[in-house]
């Protein structure tokens, strides 16, 4: 009797979490259609530049629909005794004082210290109220340099995330596939299931986003929506490592990261001034050579996929093969990219 009441009750909270994240979906979707309007009403929109991947002024900060649907569902969640990680709720707040500085830099701009100093702020606090010393193993190295190492690693996640975010569709693509990783991961047992309502979530925000910036764009998400994605999937990828899913955490955001941190070195050896902004990353390079946006986007989601099952299967028994494999198929990819930049020149 006992079994059979405990499986009514997961039932029940599968449904529940079943509409919240359809909820949070269609939330998205209706904050979308009314912000496109709001923003070109007030000017906020994003002009193109000698630097921009994109022609036409666009509307700029989608991302306060998907933040502001990705908080209401969470909410819903907890108030709804669904079971969640127990730090969600500080990492939260902490994501809506990232999501409000960054919707001040979108509207009327900051400098790139006070954007830093306010990022470094937020992480930092983040980790000691999340205790993050439990989330690595225990070693002889101090509990500061721990601390240090993964704000560190954290902020340079959010900014890459950031940097990222430029031609249409690539961020949205990018956190609809490592949450989907993620919730592959709980479903299969590799994580703890309280992680699936917050990936789902989130994925579910995005996707609905996602119909507003697939190529052709009609609306970005701004620094408001990439950065605080960036924070909110930093904090995703410190629970896989807390959880022992090391090389899962890396190879799921693999092509941000190995893009990212290789055009960043290579800017930095030809002596460029690698804070000002530039289209140098290999996605926007490829774009330049004249690879469409949408087909930029279609062979990242095949990669992704490569990537999401590497994290699932081998990275769970070989998590050393499974990186090398994911390193592998990366490289090659941003070798396929180059060459259209190639083809052009």
């Amino acid at each position: 009797m006992r079994t059979l009441v405990l499986k009514k009750t997961e039932k029940v909270s599968g449904l529940i979490v079943y509409y919240i994240v359809f909820l949070t979906f269609v939330l998205s979707i209706l904050g979308n259609v009314a912000l496109k309007r709001l923003l070109i009403r007030y000017k906020v929109v994003d002009r193109p530049t000698a630097r921009s991947s994109h022609t036409a002024p666009k509307p700029r900060g989608g991302g306060i629909a998907v933040i502001s649907s990705i908080a209401i569902g969470s909410l819903l969640l907890g108030f709804c005794s669904i079971t969640l990680p127990e730090n969600i709720f500080i990492v939260g707040i902490f994501t809506l004082l990232v999501a409000f500085i960054s919707w001040i830099d979108d509207y009327r701009g900051l400098s790139p210290l006070v954007r830093l100093a306010f990022q470094f702020f937020c992480v930092f606090i983040t980790l000691f109220n999340i205790d993050a010393i439990s989330l690595v193993p225990t070693t002889q190295i101090p509990n500061w340099i721990i601390i240090c190492g993964l704000g560190l690693c954290w902020v340079w996640f959010v900014n890459l995330y950031n940097f990222m975010d430029g031609i249409d569709g690539i961020t949205g693509v990018q956190t609809i596939c490592i949450t989907l990783g993620i919730i592959v991961l709980s479903a299969t047992g590799s994580l703890p299931t309280e992680m699936v309502a917050p990936a789902s979530i989130v994925s579910a925000a995005t996707i609905a986003f996602l119909f507003f910036n697939w190529p052709p764009s009609q609306i970005f998400l701004g620094d408001v929506g990439s950065v605080s994605l960036g924070f909110l999937i930093g904090w995703m990828l410190l629970e896989l490592v807390g959880s022992g899913q090391w090389a899962a955490a890396i190879i799921l955001p693999g092509y941000y990261l190995c893009d990212a941190t290789f055009t960043l070195l290579r800017r930095l050896l030809s002596g460029e001034k690698v804070w000002s902004p530039h289209r140098e990353h290999f996605y926007q390079r490829a774009v330049q050579g004249h690879l469409t946006h949408s087909g930029v986007i279609v062979r990242l989601s095949i990669i992704n996929l490569c990537l999401i099952t590497l994290a699932t299967t081998l990275a769970q028994t070989y998590p050393f093969l499974a990186m090398v494999g994911a390193l592998s198929i990366i490289l090659v990819f941003l070798f396929h990219l180059s060459r259209y930049f190639k083809r052009r020149a």
